[in-house]
């Protein structure tokens, strides 16, 4: 095997630990893979302070770090399918506003935390909206005058077509449900349905993307 051909088979993305892992809690929510942090059925997504996978962030964040980022397998591996084609697709530079802010999703020990109702079992996830200019880690809502309402629109197609649902925010324009609360962040749940499994089963990591991940 030549030198050329044997890089670029390395090269090509493969499903990584992560996935691996995830895949392996979806069959069997007992399941504790080496590399994971779990507890409750649910893998805490990777961060290391504030930084996530593939260039996000992570606003708000309780302590210790992390114990408010446990998700459901799938959703994990969904939203990890999202965070890569966000990067790849949409937004390359991590310094740009177009970066994805994730706020709560669940908790490590408790099922119903900071006045939640629907961030019990790891399902659902608290997104910034997109903003115009540099990243910059402060609230942003769709009244506001940085609000980049195009680059938020994308997000939220996106997220749909990978199996997003219960989507609430404000900025109805989006075609989101308007609920109370809502004007600085977008709701989306990632729970058990053909795309959502879809999805996950076709995801495979790309280190140059998501190098955290491998």
């Amino acid at each position: 095997m030549s030198r050329k051909i044997g890089k670029k088979i390395s090269d090509e993305p493969t499903p990584g630990p992560l996935v691996d892992g995830l895949r392996k809690m979806i069959k069997n929510r007992r399941a504790k893979p080496s590399g994971l942090v779990t507890h409750r059925g649910l893998a805490q997504m990777p961060l290391k302070g504030n930084r996530g996978a593939c260039g996000s962030f992570h606003y708000n964040a309780d302590k210790p770090s992390g114990v408010d980022a446990y998700a459901n397998p799938l959703t994990a591996c969904v939203f990890t399918s999202v965070m890569q084609e966000w990067k790849k697709d949409f937004c390359p530079s991590h310094r740009e506003g177009c970066r994805i802010q994730w706020g709560d999703i669940s908790h490590k020990n408790s099922a119903k935390f900071n006045g939640h109702m629907t961030h019990t079992d790891g399902y659902c996830i608290d997104i910034r909206p997109m903003r115009n200019g540099a990243f910059g880690d402060s609230p942003m809502t769709y009244t506001s005058r940085g609000y980049d309402r195009e680059m938020t629109g994308k997000l939220i197609k996106l997220m749909k077509k990978r199996g997003g649902s219960a989507m609430y925010f404000n900025d109805t324009r989006l075609g989101t449900k308007a609920v109370h609360g809502h004007h600085n962040h977008v709701h989306v749940c990632f729970k058990d349905n053909p795309t959502t499994r879809n999805t996950c089963s076709n995801l495979k990591v790309d280190p140059n993307l998501c190098p955290e991940l491998q």
